[in-house]
């Protein structure tokens, strides 16, 4: 996912009579490819995995977070009927903004070019189970239990991973 970052001094206050400790962060979610605004899209700001603020963007795909320490941070934006997006590595400063432009939702990673199969963690390319999605019968919930299949869900998105490796307990 291609993210430009954007950092913007500013002073929150009159630098001789305040000593802030926070920073700001605002953002622009932009994409082309939704066929309804990107208002209500959640923004979760985390650091080290502890969601330490939240935010949810305007009908213009806007956002801003304040009050933020100096430190990097990972968010996650979540929109119902949308897989989960992740930003990393969000630096944000004393007194000042970080601004983003987030395309949204990024592309999909699950797309295999010429039917090659993905890799996993260590890299290997077997042990993997197929990804079954929607509501399952009693034929797939049989193969479930015996390892053959992995339940996926019954909300597609259009970009869903396809495999499942048990090694790792990782979707690819």
């Amino acid at each position: 996912m291609f993210v430009k970052i954007h950092v913007i001094l500013a002073l929150l206050c009159f630098p001789t009579s305040c000593f802030s400790q926070y920073g700001q962060l605002q953002g622009q979610l932009v994409s082309s490819q939704l066929d309804r605004d990107i208002q209500g899209v959640t923004i979760l700001v985390k650091q080290d995995s502890i969601v330490v603020r939240g935010a949810s963007t305007d009908k213009t795909g806007a956002f801003r977070v304040e009050g933020l320490h100096p430190g990097i941070y990972s968010l996650a934006l979540l929109l119902v009927g949308y897989r989960t997006e992740t930003v990393e590595s969000v630096s944000v400063s004393k007194d000042t903004i970080t601004s983003l432009t987030i395309p949204y939702p990024g592309p999909c990673k699950y797309i295999y070019p010429n039917g090659a199969l993905p890799a996993c963690v260590d890299g290997h390319k077997d042990h993997f189970i197929p990804i079954a999605y929607g509501f399952p019968g009693k034929r797939t919930m049989k193969k479930a239990k015996l390892g053959e299949v992995h339940l996926g869900g019954c909300q597609i998105s259009g970009c869903d991973p396809k495999y499942y490796c048990p090694i790792h307990n990782k979707q690819l």
